[in-house]
């Protein structure tokens, strides 16, 4: 556990992760109480959750070292102490990657470029209609439709730039808003898939832009991003009020193929609820002839 070396240039993207990491470790110690880890109550406590000396104690490392770690300093942190970290806090599979990913992520220092959906995905997209499916990379940028998403959802064929991010197309656009019929817990998800998915810029000029836009934007998300929410468990079911078709309910799906780098396919399966896969069936696709379009 020594101080880590870096250069000028990596001091704003080194600093950011380290405060994501100390608000991350902060937030989950608050959940904990001490009878789920097997510690005594121990009285009145100030504060909710774990004391850090209680943290440190149960990872095998000293009070002093752990408050750095929650201070945000200049410290390097091993896969073991991550890993007792992650037991401790009882994290889920997501949780763990994203702890992992603030503390030890390589350096980017490009904005990641939307690439073409993969010609083999691409064709995933168009066998799936009718059911509504589309490509997304990690920080939220939609790459591809297909048409039932573009019926179904919105548009992002037409959308340039920021408005072809589903975080905020989520969180601006009024239309989403009206779609989703637990529009919250649909904000939050998405949200909490995009800050472990794109945990990897931050610090980034172009990321801190799309973060301080969306607080401008939104106050639902300008209430929610300073606090660690917990990642929701898989989601059954998703309803919908669409303007045309009425009441849909699906099995929402992300899938992260291994060949394909960078891209997650996000698929709405209809479910034997209110007539979905009869009213998907009934859409007309004429155009999309078996090719979905890839956003360039």
């Amino acid at each position: 556990m020594t101080a880590t070396p870096r250069t000028h240039g990596q001091a704003a993207t080194v600093d950011e992760r380290r405060a994501a990491l100390a608000a991350f470790l902060r937030s989950h110690r608050a959940r904990l109480a001490p009878a789920q880890v097997g510690l005594p109550g121990g009285g009145r406590r100030r504060t909710p959750g774990l004391r850090r000396e209680e943290v440190a104690q149960l990872v095998g490392v000293s009070p002093s070292w752990y408050t750095w770690l929650e201070q945000g300093r200049d410290i390097s942190v091993s896969a073991q102490v991550l890993e007792r970290l992650a037991q401790v806090f009882q994290l889920s599979p997501d949780e763990r990657r994203h702890l992992f990913t603030l503390a030890r992520a390589p350096e980017r220092s490009d904005p990641p470029v939307a690439t073409p959906a993969h010609p083999a995905l691409a064709f995933v997209l168009a066998a799936l209609e009718p059911a509504p499916a589309y490509l997304i990379t990690p920080c939220c940028t939609v790459v591809a439709q297909n048409a039932a998403a573009r019926h179904v959802l919105a548009d992002w064929d037409r959308r340039a730039g920021r408005e072809r991010n589903l975080v905020w197309w989520v969180f601006t656009d009024p239309a989403a808003r009206d779609l989703f019929v637990d529009w919250e817990g649909e904000a939050q998800r998405t949200l909490a898939f995009f800050r472990a998915s794109s945990a990897r810029y931050l610090g980034q000029a172009w990321f801190a832009a799309l973060v301080n836009d969306l607080h401008a934007a939104s106050p639902e998300f300008r209430a929610w991003w300073p606090h660690y929410a917990a990642y929701p468990a898989l989601l059954e079911r998703k309803e919908l009020r669409h303007p045309h078709l009425g009441r849909l309910v699906f099995h929402p799906l992300v899938l992260q193929p291994n060949s394909v780098a960078d891209q997650y396919l996000v698929v709405y399966a209809p479910r034997l609820e209110a007539h979905t896969a009869e009213k998907l069936a009934r859409l007309s696709l004429p155009e999309n002839n078996g090719v979905v379009k890839s956003l360039e």
